[in-house]
């Protein structure tokens, strides 16, 4: 028998997951959101600046109410590749 579901967490059921309407729109949102902080550029090698960025991803996160994660903090420090 399957464990009850979380809201907001996702569950494979046989070889699918299980997401509810607007799981995958809210996702992007928060994803678009860190890939705008990373336009703001910053100097890689000013360790303040670097610093700074880190904490308002993580300030971001939180209001988001997010994962934190290795892509997204490389989005917001504005590396695209």
């Amino acid at each position: 028998m399957p464990r009850p579901r979380k809201k907001g967490s996702i569950t494979k059921t046989e070889n699918a997951a299980v997401i509810e309407k607007g799981d995958n729109s809210n996702f992007v949102s928060k994803n678009l959101m860190i890939m705008k902080l990373g336009e703001i550029k910053v100097d890689l090698d000013d360790p303040e600046e670097v610093k700074e960025r880190i904490t308002q991803f993580f300030q971001m996160m939180i209001e988001l109410d997010s994962k934190p994660t290795m892509t997204g903090l490389s989005m917001a420090l504005g590396y695209d590749h």
